[in-house]
């Protein structure tokens, strides 16, 4: 007999931790479905985690915060990756670079690019 989907839901294992991989999959997906909240909700459940985020899991960031214009936030989260040890790159400054240019700070964009 099988087991109604309830059930099956009750057996997971709750000291389950999501992948990097996963996290950053999710990430992604809320900041393209513009769900601000969601995706930082979500940043801070994987610190709380402590699963370690790497360059694409900034980038996905960065590159969410600059689609909703808050460029000032997406350079908050370069220093902070500074700090942990992640070499920013180019798949990172691009949206920072578009985001300033397309808020007309376009010095600070040039800056960027040297």
């Amino acid at each position: 007999m099988l087991a109604s989907p309830d059930v099956r839901l009750l057996t997971i294992d709750q000291s389950w931790v999501p992948s990097i991989r996963a996290y950053n999959i999710m990430l992604n997906g809320w900041f393209r479905s513009r769900k601000l909240k969601h995706g930082e909700r979500l940043w801070e459940e994987m610190k709380k985690e402590n699963v370690r985020p790497t360059v694409v899991t900034y980038g996905t960031l960065i590159e969410g915060y600059c689609r909703m214009r808050r460029v000032e936030k997406a350079l908050e989260m370069v220093g902070d990756m500074v700090k942990e040890g992640i070499a920013p790159n180019a798949i990172v400054y691009n949206p920072i670079i578009d985001a300033l240019a397309e808020a007309g700070r376009f010095k600070e964009a040039l800056g960027m690019m040297e």
